[in-house]
């Protein structure tokens, strides 16, 4: 665990050359994970093998986590004034902590925290920063996404209690990207709120479309993967399509890493 909401999971084992990929066999806490690099979703508690490329690793977040980054280009050591927020739906919060870097940190320091709240309804809050102001910029740009959710149909944003229109949205697209909303030149320590009512939670694929990405994966030659894919191309009840792979004449670890296909459906 990296702090109590981010599970890192080092995948160890050599690539297989096979797919390009390596797996790893882990064990999920109760809850929903999603990965933040991939958008896959799991739910625990329980074991379940992940495989990723070399340039990928499986960073799991817990379901209520939020996540905040610097959008500041360059290699900036101030506090951001571009704050880019990971938003994953569920219950939780996070207190970000700021100093300058430079002063009395006993004294010297604010802290905002952030919070996320689903019920009927989701809400996540920006409350207002408490401690020094001079540490924070005058203002600040927010990009908010909410990465588990890729449309909604109601969305109302308060700042400092005031209902706001001056905030642009970046989601709601057929691609499913994820949803994301921008306030521009907010200061830094106003309190923000923003209501989603009637939201569309983003999925993982298909089985049938992680199965061709197995296929898409495998190094061999085009017609073998044909013929193979073939066979379970048409075959519309998974319980059928899994027992068709577990016959196929293939590779331990493709086989391996299809039949995982079902398991994280």
């Amino acid at each position: 665990m990296c702090g109590s909401r981010l599970l890192v999971i080092p995948i160890t084992e050599k690539t297989d050359k096979r797919l390009n990929m390596a797996g790893v066999r882990a064990w999920i806490p109760p809850g929903r994970w999603t990965d933040i690099f991939t958008g896959e979703i799991y739910n625990g508690e329980g074991f379940v093998t992940l495989y990723r490329d070399i340039a990928s690793i499986p960073v799991l977040a817990k379901q209520g986590s939020i996540i905040p980054l610097s959008a500041d280009e360059g290699n900036s050591i101030e506090n951001p004034v571009n704050l880019l927020l990971w938003v994953f739906r569920g219950n939780g919060s996070f207190e970000l902590y700021e100093d300058s870097g430079r002063t009395d940190y006993t004294y010297s320091f604010a802290r905002t925290k952030f919070e996320v709240t689903e019920a009927k309804n989701l809400t996540f809050t920006i409350h207002p920063a408490t401690g020094d102001p001079e540490v924070l910029p005058p203002a600040r740009n927010y990009s908010i996404v909410f990465k588990d959710i890729i449309k909604v149909e109601t969305l109302r944003v308060f700042v400092n209690e005031k209902l706001s229109e001056d905030f642009v949205l970046e989601g709601e697209n057929p691609g499913e990207k994820s949803f994301e909303i921008e306030l521009k030149n907010v200061s830094a320590g106003a309190g923000i709120r923003v209501e989603i009512t009637g939201y569309q939670i983003r999925k993982n694929p298909p089985v049938k479309e992680r199965i061709i990405d197995i296929f898409s994966r495998w190094q061999a030659r085009n017609i073998r993967k044909s013929i193979c894919y073939k066979r379970v191309r048409l075959v519309e009840d998974l319980d059928k399509c899994r027992k068709k792979i577990k016959r196929m004449p293939l590779p331990h670890s493709v086989k391996e890493a299809l039949l995982n296909c079902f398991d994280e459906d």
